[in-house]
C-alpha cells in the first residue's frame, strides 16, 4: 500500500475501526520483502521473541510506526508520512495488565519514598494507561531496575535474533482498549489534517 492508497483508506475509515482492523493487523511492511532491510524470520517470530522474554502471549505484542507501512502515521507535521529510514526505530505495543500494574505500583512506591520526579515524568502516561521505562533514568526501586534491565535485554535479543539492529521503543499498556484509544487519538489528529488539506 502506497501513501496515496493509505490516505484514501484513512479518509474513508473511522479511526477506531482503522486501528482495530488495519493498524494492529498481521500485515507488516518490514517483514513482507518490500523493505531493503535483511530480516531473520517473519513477523510472528519477532512477536514470539518479545513475548517469550516478557512472559506474555505473542498476541499481546504488535509492531506499529513506520515499520508497519513503510512510512510514518505520526500526526506531527514533521513526521507524517516520513519513510522508514536508516535511523528509524521500531515502535512496539506491549499489552500486559500485570506488567503495567506492577510497574505503576513501583512508580508510586518510588514517589512516596521521595522521588518526586517520577510523578512529573510518568503521570501523563499512566493517565492514558501505559508505562515505559526510560534507559537514561536512574530508577531507585529493585523492581524498576530489574524491569528496566529486562526491557533492555529484550531489545538486545530482538536485534540478535531478527537481525534488525534498530532502537526499540515500546509502551506497556494495561489492556488493548488503552492501546486502541492511544492510537485512535493520534489517527483522529491525522484525519483532521487530511480533511483540512482536501478542502
Amino acid at each position: 500500500m502506497d501513501v496515496d492508497e493509505l490516505k484514501l483508506l484513512l479518509g474513508n475509515t473511522e479511526a477506531h475501526r482503522f486501528c482495530s482492523q488495519h493498524l494492529f493487523s498481521d500485515d507488516m511492511w518490514l517483514f513482507d520483502g518490500q523493505s531493503e532491510i535483511s530480516v531473520n524470520g517473519d513477523y510472528q517470530y519477532f512477536r514470539d521473541t518479545i513475548s517469550a522474554k516478557l512472559g506474555l502471549s505473542a498476541e499481546d505484542v504488535a509492531l506499529v510506526g513506520s515499520s508497519k507501512y513503510g512510512f510514518s502515521l505520526n500526526p506531527k507535521p514533521t513526521k507524517t508520512y516520513q519513510p522508514f529510514h536508516e535511523e528509524s526505530d521500531l515502535d512496539v505495543v506491549i499489552v500486559g495488565e500485570d506488567l503495567f500494574e506492577r510497574t505503576w505500583g513501583a512508580f508510586r512506591e518510588a514517589y512516596y519514598n521521595g522521588y518526586s520526579w517520577i510523578k512529573a515524568r510518568h503521570e501523563s502516561d499512566v493517565f492514558r494507561r501505559f508505562v515505559l521505562l526510560l534507559p537514561e533514568e536512574n530508577y531507585k526501586t529493585v523492581y524498576l531496575r530489574s524491569t528496566s534491565r529486562l526491557m533492555d535485554e529484550m531489545a538486545v535479543e530482538v536485534g540478535q535474533k531478527t537481525g534488525i539492529n534498530r532502537k526499540l521503543k515500546y509502551r506497556i499498556y494495561a489492556d488493548w482498549e488503552a492501546a486502541l484509544n492511544y492510537y485512535t487519538h493520534g489517527l483522529e489528529k491525522l484525519q483532521r489534517s487530511l480533511n483540512h488539506d482536501t478542502q
